[in-house]
């Protein structure tokens, strides 16, 4: 194991596995040359939560879920999670009996958080003699945790640029630096003990699924001596499942709480005149937002969840995408954030007429912003108090009861300060963000 990150590393790994690995250690010392690979194994922990921040805990099994969706239909590549890499540090000869040219890496993450921003850390090593093979820094926006996640695999995939097999002209999976020409007979072998484990594999999950073991519930539904299953035909000619009744009443709820979950409560504004006048007086402007009761109740109340945990006032709450039938569509629209919702603040004079434009946001893009018409300011001094995400498995709602305290100051003339009448806070979807403002610059 490299020097620079042995101790970190160490400390990182579960503790049930780490006799296990000190085993391993021992065993393969001295072993450090690599084969190349026919297929690649990712071996996923669960990634650290570094401050152990408990607002952000669900994401070391998010981040988990996202590598995973970004690398299922990737040839020659397979996805393993604690429980198998367990079986290989009690049990090493199980490497010696995998197919030829297998390689198997271990993939660990850590992750910290700063007000909205994630930073993200990813190191690779491999498992046969404990090398570490890359490693790599990302950050992102955690009202953007979906981009995160493709960051996190494109990145991943150029680390392991080399490691995955591709397909030749045949559809055969390769070595990445396979030199000659595997002799057609041996080839023969090879391909036909993959499409042994292959069958071997589309049988254990056929049987998890006859027993129930992968969660996947009965689509048939008995009613008496009455039994039925709703389905419908796509443009291309095949079956796609119907949301559940869970899953259309969670969009509903979804659409009910994000066009109106917050409270606000605006005080009378007050001028202050600065120790050296100079002809300005500030404005101040005193905001306070907080999430409405009944949004956390209708969460609790009306939807099955998989999970629920509530640590201080944050609550989260897990769904299952599987179990609920949770549409792709929606999935898209959490992604593509239509339901998360930033404050949009206007003062406005006594004619009517929007002369200040105070916008909530932690996008980089909108600080380099200019207007003509009126005066353009950026803040970050309101959170999200709800918010939803998606990752590979499950959908999640994260609930604040906090209050926000916001003071927003402008510098004005004395003249402009006394024609300012009205202020008027307005919530716009993220997605429709560029439009709204677009037309008050």
């Amino acid at each position: 194991m490299s020097r620079r990150t042995d101790t970190f590393l160490f400390m990182r790994i579960p503790q049930s596995l780490r006799f296990y690995i000190l085993i391993a250690l021992v065993l393969t010392a001295g072993a450090t040359n690599l084969y190349s690979a026919k297929r690649l194994n990712l071996y996923l922990l669960d990634f650290d939560n570094i401050k152990n921040d408990e607002t952000v805990s669900w994401l070391a099994r998010g981040l988990v879920d996202m590598v995973s969706t970004g690398f299922q239909n990737v040839d020659g590549v397979r996805i393993h999670e604690q429980v198998a890499l367990e079986r290989i540090l009690q049990d090493r000869s199980l490497l010696l009996r995998q197919s030829s040219g297998t390689r198997s890496l271990l993939v660990m993450g850590s992750f910290s958080r700063n007000l909205d921003q994630l930073s993200v850390n990813i190191q690779l090593i491999n498992i046969a003699n404990w090398v570490e093979l890359g490693s790599f820094s990302t950050r992102g926006s955690l009202n953007h945790i979906s981009k995160l996640g493709e960051d996190i695999v494109i990145q991943m995939q150029i680390a392991l640029e080399g490691e995955i097999p591709q397909l030749d002209a045949r559809g055969v999976l390769q070595s990445p630096d396979a030199k000659t020409p595997i002799p057609e007979y041996r080839q023969q072998a090879k391909e036909l003990n993959f499409s042994l484990e292959t069958a071997v594999e589309d049988l254990e999950e056929v049987m998890d699924l006859y027993i129930g073991s992968r969660g996947e519930s009965d689509p048939t539904i008995s009613e008496g001596s009455t039994f039925s299953r709703e389905f419908s035909f796509s443009p291309g000619g095949t079956t796609e499942d119907v949301p559940t009744k869970d899953a259309i009443m969670l969009e509903e709820i979804i659409n009910t709480v994000s066009s109106n979950p917050y409270i606000v409560d605006i005080s009378r504004p007050s001028l202050h005149v600065p120790t050296e006048n100079d002809g300005t007086v500030l404005l101040a402007l005193s905001v306070k937002y907080s999430l409405r009761e009944n949004v956390i109740k209708d969460m609790l109340s009306s939807l099955p969840y998989s999970s629920m945990r509530q640590d201080g006032s944050l609550i989260s709450l897990q769904f299952s995408r599987r179990e609920m039938g949770i549409p792709h569509a929606l999935i898209e629209r959490i992604n593509r954030g239509d339901f998360r919702i930033v404050p949009v603040i206007q003062m406005m004079d006594n004619a009517g007429r929007v002369r200040t434009v105070i916008l909530e946001t932690t996008e980089p893009s909108w600080y380099q912003r200019k207007s003509s018409n009126v005066r353009f300011l950026t803040e970050h001094q309101f959170s999200p108090l709800i918010a939803f995400t998606a990752s590979g498995n499950s959908l999640q709602v994260m609930m604040e009861t906090v209050e926000i305290n916001a003071e927003y100051t402008l510098s004005l003339s004395r003249q402009e300060a006394v024609n300012y009448t009205k202020v008027v806070i307005e919530f716009v979807p993220e997605s429709e963000l560029e439009h709204f403002v677009g037309k008050l610059l």
